[in-house]
């Protein structure tokens, strides 16, 4: 039983520093076949944790611009660079 509980620990210190360096060297020595089913395997993870990405609260950008002072001259002066700019071209 003791000699389980070392297996078990050895193992778990192996997954905890397990790098993707040392996945892709893995993953390097599959068949093709394996490979395949090993992305079959990791493209659900990996859309699972995509999706809970989408699900956190965005910050809204109300407000985003109130601190900077853009006038309408200024804007024309920049639409002006980019239309003589272009005609250079």
């Amino acid at each position: 039983m003791n000699g389980d509980n070392t297996l078990r620990k050895q193992r778990q210190t192996m997954i905890d520093t397990v790098s993707l360096d040392d996945v892709l060297k893995l993953a390097g020595q599959l068949s093709p076949l394996d490979k395949i089913r090993l992305i079959e395997r990791v493209a659900p993870q990996l859309e699972r944790d995509l999706q809970a990405l989408d699900e956190r609260p965005r910050q809204s950008l109300r407000g985003l611009w109130k601190d900077i002072d853009i006038s309408a001259e200024d804007i024309a002066e920049a639409r002006r660079e980019m239309c003589h700019g272009s005609r250079n071209s």
